[in-house]
């Protein structure tokens, strides 16, 4: 009995391992170092730092971070409390570490009580940069450098400046969306095919339909609008679904999952019942769901990872009516990459999960 190849061409979803989480809390600890500056070192040096902050990622890239931050010197007689609003730019990769860098202005209060001075209020500005480690799923930490410049301290110390290098730690709430789609899907008589590519749905967008003259790229009897082998050599004896009987069909599913889990999000559960249509529609095809990855991380992560993310899949097809019988779930981890992990681009274009499609031995040709 021939096996039936289809070949879906789709362009994906990459499966990110890792992504930026949407908002964010944290508290630090640090050190503060007066800088040598209209006589700040004379009269202040090194004190403690304590700070509290929270976050709202843009994108994967921009944030934008709103922190409190009390500031005091030994052997200088005042503490200085801070609003502060920063933009925060990410150096973002699949990593879990990646550095950071962040600019911003802010009020301050500081509080001579100990002095005829009292409390003055002030202007400043804060530049800084770091190292952000993920440890667990939504958790961080973080190793970090600022740069305070304040206006008018007093007559005598006019702009104070200061270093302070500190440690924080971070919860992070959902995801950012960081998918762009570009996907091609076929129905089962092959006769349309809708093409997405980096949509953005307005309310006042109008659908498109375009005609394509059929074509047959390969000669071998079937249009191109129903055939799913598009490249089959000359001369071969093919199916109805214009394929040889030595090739294996592959599509590539546009799926992304929780941060860190196999949970399918809710945004491509959509993906999942499409592809479940197609095999209800070709009740004679078999299919093995195969979860892949980049290579960062140890080989034993990721074959965990690519195989609970594949065997996901195959519950949801499950539940979307397909038969489990003609399903079977496995994770090839990073040993099957399709572009190159060194660049960041080919790292997204290899997290991803493939279906390979073939027919019952039980079918009839």
């Amino acid at each position: 009995m021939k096996k039936i190849v289809l070949s879906l061409v789709v362009s994906l979803f990459a499966v990110t391992s890792f992504s930026m989480p949407k908002y964010y809390f944290g508290i630090g600890d640090g050190k503060t170092h007066p800088m040598n500056q209209d006589n700040f070192t004379d009269t202040a040096s090194s004190g403690n730092s304590h700070s509290y902050f929270g976050g709202y990622n843009l994108s994967e890239k921009w944030g934008f971070e709103l922190a409190h931050n009390v500031f005091d010197f030994d052997s200088f007689a005042e503490t200085t409390k801070t609003i502060h609003g920063n933009a925060v730019y990410h150096v973002y990769s699949s990593n879990r570490v990646h550095p950071f860098f962040k600019a911003g202005f802010g009020i301050l209060e500081h509080d001579f009580s100990d002095s005829a001075i009292g409390k003055k209020t002030s202007l400043g500005l804060s530049v800084g940069t770091g190292l952000n480690f993920e440890i667990l799923s939504q958790v961080s930490f973080i190793l970090g450098l600022d740069y305070h410049l304040f206006e008018k301290f007093t007559n005598e110390i006019k702009t104070p400046q200061f270093l302070v290098p500190y440690v924080a730690l971070t919860i992070g709430f959902g995801n950012v969306d960081s998918s762009v789609s570009h996907s091609m899907t076929t129905t089962s008589s092959g006769t349309q095919t809708a093409v997405k590519a980096s949509e953005e749905k307005s309310a006042d967008s109008v659908p498109v339909k375009v005609a394509v003259e059929p074509r047959d790229s390969d000669h071998d009897g079937i249009i191109d609008s129903e055939d799913k082998c598009v490249h089959t050599p000359s001369g071969l004896t093919v199916n109805k679904y214009g394929c040889a009987a030595n090739e294996i069909g592959t599509a590539t599913l546009n799926v992304l999952f929780e941060k860190g889990s196999s949970k399918i999000t809710k945004e491509t559960y959509s993906e999942v019942e499409k592809f479940a249509n197609f095999m209800k529609n070709n009740p004679e095809t078999n299919v093995i769901i195969k979860g892949h990855t980049d290579n960062t991380g140890s080989a034993e992560i990721n074959n965990r990872i690519s195989a609970n993310r594949a065997n996901a899949v195959v519950v949801e097809l499950i539940k979307n009516g397909v038969e489990k019988k003609r399903l079977q779930g496995k994770g090839a981890g990073s040993t099957e990459p399709v572009a190159d992990n060194s660049t960041e681009e080919g790292r997204k274009a290899n997290r991803r999960v493939a279906a390979e499609i073939t027919e019952s031995k039980n079918s009839k040709k």
